[in-house]
């Protein structure tokens, strides 16, 4: 699949990261060994995720059967905690819960309702119907997530707002409007600035058009502003005080970078071309986490994701693990990911500078 392939399908509101088979039929009988250097599996049973997220009260994750599932800390139980009826799209991004103080955000593989539901199971909200909620970031004490500004894409898209603990029945706030045809690839929050990083729906055949090569932020209500940065960017997260995004330095190649607000952007890694998409990125005691597919994947294809750390000051990245099935997550727990043998594992991050790349 080309860049160009990749790129118009995200444009589309689909993109090419991948999905666990809905039909494995493995066993969860068996609780794998333990090593006293490495991953350790966190519950004996089988995990059927698409993306993860964790904080001290537990690991939590999205389904292909648009559930949502936690296993609690000191259990080795997993509990589902909501579901949502909509129909997954076999080619659409998986999205990570985002995980409050009391409650869990998260949408369905559908990317059509926005849930927020309790953390102790106790009820479950739909509290927006979304038209392109792929993306969706918090500050702590508000959600934020896009949408397209009408059922057109030529109108643009738009970024809307609501507090954590706002009714279920309240209405959003729109922050952004996008110029028409403009879309959004990717969102964060932090330091009291909203980041997104913009792409033009329409897209042409030359690959530096695809994106802008700015990320943009708003912050205190006022206009947004054009920050400076490598070309084309997109997968924004942020960890602490720093974002951090990927790049696109060439058509065959992911290149990372972080800033601090206001902070000049600086590149952290360059990744190899053979791995040349991005399918998570996330921080972790001063380790940049990236997780990557291969650039010749396709929808329908089972996932052989890897997975890469590289100093946040700098340096060459570092192969961790090979074939896992969901992007990895920084969690209280350690840095955590489904295995190919479906087992939720957890690395400490305090082993990832001894860790021994699996591939000679």
């Amino acid at each position: 699949m080309s860049c160009v392939s990749f790129l118009l399908a995200l444009a589309l509101g689909c993109s090419a990261l991948p999905l666990p088979p809905h039909d494995d039929a493995a066993s969860a009988t068996e609780a794998p060994s333990t090593t006293a250097l490495g991953p350790r599996p966190l519950t004996p049973a089988h995990v059927d995720a698409i993306a993860l997220a964790g904080d001290d009260s537990g690991i939590y994750w999205t389904s292909p059967a648009n559930e949502l599932w936690v296993l609690p800390a000191g259990s080795p139980i997993p509990v589902r905690l909501a579901s949502d009826p909509g129909v997954t799209d076999s080619c659409s991004t998986p999205t990570p819960p985002l995980v409050a103080a009391s409650h869990v955000f998260w949408v369905a593989g559908n990317r059509a309702t926005l849930h927020r539901t309790r953390k102790d199971g106790g009820g479950d909200d739909r509290i927006a119907i979304t038209t392109s909620g792929n993306h969706f970031t918090t500050d702590g004490s508000a959600i934020y997530w896009t949408a397209l500004a009408s059922d057109e894409a030529k109108d643009g898209s738009v970024v809307l707002s609501l507090r954590e603990d706002a009714a279920a029945d309240a209405a959003p706030t729109a922050l952004v409007h996008t110029a028409p045809y403009d879309g959004i690839s990717s969102l964060a929050a932090v330091g009291g600035a909203l980041y997104w990083t913009p792409y033009p729906t329409l897209a042409t055949i030359y690959y530096a058009d695809i994106w802008a090569g700015t990320v943009e932020a708003l912050a205190g209500g006022g206009a947004g502003a054009k920050l400076p940065g490598p070309q084309s960017p997109y997968a924004l997260t942020s960890a602490g005080g720093d974002v951090l995004f990927a790049f696109y330095p060439d058509r065959f190649t992911t290149g990372l970078a972080h800033f601090t607000t206001p902070g000049e952007p600086q590149i952290v890694a360059t990744l190899p071309p053979d791995d040349g998409f991005l399918a998570g990125l996330s921080a972790a005691a001063g380790w940049l986490l990236a997780t990557t597919y291969p650039s010749d994947y396709s929808c329908g294809q089972p996932p052989v994701l890897h997975l890469y750390a590289t100093p946040l000051a700098g340096g060459a990245p570092k192969l961790l693990e090979t074939a896992l099935r969901t992007p990895a997550a920084a969690a209280p727990q350690g840095i955590v990911f489904v295995d190919a043998a479906r087992r939720l594992m957890a690395l400490p991050a305090d082993q990832i500078e001894r860790t021994v790349s699996p591939v000679p």
